[in-house]
């Protein structure tokens, strides 16, 4: 039985709570009649630049800008990646895909091969308060094009030789321009709408426990955003899926709709990777997101992934925590370390998903609170873990809840998660290999 592990966390925080303020703009009737155009271009779109600040523009965005000049403005990480895609020898392709009045662009990067055996498509900034997702999203298309520090286990040219990529840095557009202005707690869309539960994989009706924060929506793809994503993914159909968030640290695989529901479709390759992973860029709580916990958390892009056709790795990473978190898993883990050196437990890497100790299961008692009190996006421990909220935190608390605060903290966190995604590709590749040999 695939079951998260998790660290026998101790310390004051498992991990930085999910909070927003309300972002309630009037919903907008969804018609028959859409607008959908999807363009192809050597650089970024017009339209998702009309952002650039000048004037009075300039200064709200001062919010963020002024106080943090190492994070990029919506208009800055546009012209950036053009930039980059325009440099990247022929491979990168700037796509703009626009419904209604939402425009999302993607980045597709080509392999060597015209029909590689692995594609990947990594979705940025679903939750717009979570900026240093995008940030990690431009350092990795850098990291690709050749320009950016990658991973010193696997380049980006052999990466190339058989793994193309689609990157979507900005799946929140609309609302991340709010939070640019200084709206820190922002994680909705402006109509509401959490759209990591407007999926239609275990979709639910919403209940008032899921205002402001998971509200999602009055049906399946009812917002813009996620129909573009559902297209999108529809059409380059994923091997390898991954959707990255902060505000905890963690990496889950399918289910987080359902307690009660078990991957059974290539759940013990999708749990391989993710072990190989935690060590050298993690060392967090893993695996199956809702085995065993009680509940779901429904209506994700994590487990939307799993319909697309030859889909076979979905993940969720949480790649960005307060210090508090990150005190708490370098204590535990070292503290479980040296008990390893001294014979006193057994290492980590001798558990198995389904031979964990009981105080690493993600439903013990001491695991539960925790999880509760500080919960992650894709785990939920409790009916109400998803939508508890701090309402006194301030914004700039919500900042450090979901982002670095210093340059060298942002760094930091960008080297190790490029590194991450990378070696994930080249992971999972391997594991296609695997799987296609094993086929009679």
């Amino acid at each position: 039985m695939a079951v998260l592990r998790l660290c026998a966390l101790v310390g004051p925080a498992i991990a930085a709570a999910w909070t927003s303020r309300t972002f309630l703009g009037e919903a907008k009737a969804h018609g028959a009649q859409r607008r959908r155009s999807v363009t192809s271009l050597l650089g970024w779109p017009s339209a998702a630049i009309e952002s650039r600040a000048t004037g009075g523009e300039a200064k709200k965005l001062g919010a963020m800008k002024a106080a943090r000049p190492w994070f990029h403005t919506s208009a800055e990480l546009a012209e950036e990646a053009r930039a980059v895609a325009d440099r990247c020898r022929g491979r990168a392709m700037v796509r703009s895909h626009t419904e209604g009045d939402v425009t999302i662009d993607s980045v597709k990067l080509k392999a060597d091969v015209a029909d590689p055996t692995n594609r990947v498509f990594i979705v940025f900034g679903e939750h717009s308060r979570e900026l240093i997702t995008a940030e990690s999203g431009l350092a990795l298309l850098k990291a690709l094009c050749g320009e950016g520090e990658g991973s010193s286990k696997v380049s980006a040219s052999s990466l190339f030789q058989d793994n193309d990529f689609t990157l979507v840095l900005n799946a929140n557009p609309r609302s991340r321009k709010k939070v640019e202005e200084g709206d820190f707690c922002l994680r909705v869309n402006p109509n509401g709408v959490d759209l990591n539960r407007n999926y239609d994989m275990g979709w639910t009706e919403g209940t008032p426990r899921d205002m402001p924060n998971t509200n999602p929506g009055p049906h399946p793809f009812s917002e813009n955003e996620t129909r573009i994503m559902k297209e999108l993914m529809e059409t380059d159909r994923p091997t390898t899926f991954l959707t990255v968030h902060s505000g905890t640290k963690g990496m889950y695989m399918p289910w987080a709709y359902s307690p009660d529901k078990l991957e059974t479709k290539n759940g013990k390759s999708m749990m391989e990777v993710l072990e190989a992973l935690d060590k050298d860029h993690c060392r967090c709580p893993y695996g199956a997101a809702g085995k065993e916990v009680g509940y779901a958390a429904p209506g994700t892009s994590l487990d939307f992934a799993r319909k697309i056709q030859g889909n076979e790795f979905s993940f969720a990473f949480e790649i960005a925590a307060s210090h508090d978190l990150d005190d708490a898993l370098r204590a535990r883990y070292n503290e479980e370390e040296e008990e390893e050196r001294e014979g006193k437990a057994p290492s980590l890497m001798q558990l198995s998903s389904t031979a964990m100790s009981e105080s690493r299961h993600i439903s013990h008692p001491e695991s539960v609170a925790y999880l509760e009190k500080f919960p992650s996006d894709f785990v939920q421990v409790s009916a109400a873990s998803a939508s508890s909220t701090d309402e006194a935190a301030s914004e700039e608390n919500c900042f450090g809840q979901y982002n670095p605060e210093s340059e060298k903290e942002y760094k930091e966190l960008v080297k190790n998660w490029v590194a991450a995604f990378m070696e994930m590709a080249q992971l999972t590749n391997e594991k296609l290999h695997e799987l296609r040999r094993a086929k009679p």
